[in-house]
C-alpha cells in the first residue's frame, strides 16, 4: 500500500529537517512511535541505523531502519531491515517561501500476513496514521518545541 500526503508548515526547510532527522522527536509527531532510538547519536545520516517500537492497531512491535537517501534540508527516506511489517518512508521538503516550507510524506507499507487484514480495513487506518504524523510534525515546529 502506497500512501502520499503533504502539508505546508510555516518554517523553514531546515528546521523541519532539524526535526525530522533527529529520531529522539518521532515520539513527539509520530502518534504510533513508542519508544526508540536506540544506536543513533545525534541527527541522522546516509547509513544510520535505529531501532524503535511502534504500537498500531492493539500490537506493539519492535522495528529497526536504516537511512537510504538524505539531503540536508530537503529529503529524508528510510526503510526497515528488521521488522514483520516491511515499510518504506520518505520526506520530502520543499521551500515555497523564505517562511513555508511543503513537507511531502510517501510512505509504502508491505503488512503481508502480519495484520491478517484485508486491505479495505487497513488503508483507511494507515492513512490516518500518515495524516497525523504530518498534522503532528507542523504542530511540533510551528511550536518551536524542538530538541535538535
Amino acid at each position: 500500500m502506497v500512501f502520499d500526503e503533504s502539508i505546508l508548515i510555516r518554517t523553514a526547510a531546515s528546521e523541519v529537517f532539524k526535526t525530522i532527522s533527529n529520531v529522539r522527536n518521532y515520539k513527539k509527531f509520530v502518534s504510533i512511535f513508542q519508544d526508540g532510538a536506540s544506536a543513533v547519536k545525534g541527527p541522522l545520516e546516509l547509513g544510520s541505523e535505529f531501532s524503535y517500537t511502534l504500537f498500531f492497531l492493539g500490537r506493539k512491535y519492535n522495528a529497526t531502519s536504516v537511512v537510504v537517501e538524505i539531503q540536508q534540508d530537503s529529503l529524508l527516506a528510510y526503510e526497515t531491515t528488521s521488522s514483520p511489517v516491511p515499510s518504506k518512508v520518505r520526506y520530502e521538503m520543499e521551500r515555497v517561501n523564505d517562511h513555508v516550507t511543503r513537507v511531502r510524506l510517501h510512505y509504502e507499507v508491505f503488512p503481508g500476513s502480519f495484520f491478517q487484514l484485508e486491505e479495505s480495513f487497513l488503508r483507511p487506518r494507515m492513512a490516518r496514521e500518515v495524516t497525523s504524523t504530518l498534522r503532528g510534525l507542523k504542530e511540533l515546529v510551528e511550536s518551536k518545541v524542538v530538541k535538535a
